[in-house]
């Protein structure tokens, strides 16, 4: 549970101070600039990856903290790293930090000492930070586990991950072209991608003209998927059909709005 969070020099923010007096479990409301910027915020102090294009333009450093509750359940997990690392001040709060400078390089903080980005991770429920849209959060309390019982075989669902990357491609594995002719003394054109130009009229090449470069590594929505069993011990999910991304990648499962 968040409690408060302080941003310096982040994306469009200048200094930013929120404070959240019952604590903050759920972000809700429209999605906008603001808050996709402290979402962000927050992935960013948990472990996420940082960029100098996180940087306020013309500023050397940002600066993000925020102050958390450990949920009562998860307080020994998280205590025994902290005390493993003498980080450990009050069993009950925590206080992480970040810095990203404009070199590129960043640093972490736990509880105002330097640590590295990789031990952010290792705290239990910080490992990923997600957001998702519920139409009513009762019920639902800090350290709840939300398993694969929510599913029945014959569910329809989509899966959201980021696909394999398949590194520089050309454009006959990229863009599925035919490749050029093998007569006609072209030893060397069977896999070209041909003419990119235009005539005088434009003059240059058009926008979003399908070429060679990098492949995969995106995010890929498998839609309409069916359970075929849910394992409950093991908490295994068995789906009928292609699942994207690589082996132990992380991906989201949601119920499909196209299933019957």
């Amino acid at each position: 549970m968040i409690l408060d969070l302080r941003i310096e020099n982040f994306a469009i923010i200048d200094h930013l101070e929120l404070s959240f007096t019952q604590g903050l479990i759920v972000f809700t409301g429209e999605t906008g600039a603001g808050k996709s910027i402290i979402i962000d915020a927050v992935e960013t102090i948990l472990g996420g990856r940082t960029d100098i294009t996180m940087l306020r333009a013309g500023a050397e450093m940002a600066n993000i903290e925020a102050s958390f509750s450990i949920p009562e359940p998860l307080r020994p997990q998280v205590s025994a790293i902290l005390e493993k690392e003498e980080l450990l001040d009050d069993p009950q709060w925590i206080t992480l930090g970040r810095q990203i400078r404009s070199n590129g390089r960043s640093a972490a903080r736990v509880n105002g000492r330097s640590v590295s980005a990789a031990l952010l991770k290792e705290i239990g429920q910080f490992k990923h930070l997600r957001e998702f849209r519920m139409d009513s959060v009762e019920g639902l309390k800090t350290g709840d586990i939300i398993d694969v019982s929510q599913f029945k075989p014959g569910d329809k669902i989509d899966i959201i991950g980021v696909s394999k990357g398949k590194g520089f491609a050309g454009v006959v594995k990229r863009h599925h072209f035919k490749g050029g002719s093998k007569t006609h003394g072209q030893s060397d054109r069977q896999r070209a991608p041909g003419a990119i130009g235009s005539t005088t009229t434009p003059g240059h090449v058009w926008k979003g003209l399908r070429m060679a470069g990098h492949l995969g590594d995106y995010k890929v929505t498998a839609q309409n998927l069916e359970v075929h069993s849910a394992d409950i011990a093991r908490n295994l999910l068995l789906i009928e059909g292609a699942v994207p991304g690589a082996k132990n990648s992380l991906v989201i499962i949601r119920k499909s709005p196209k299933g019957s």
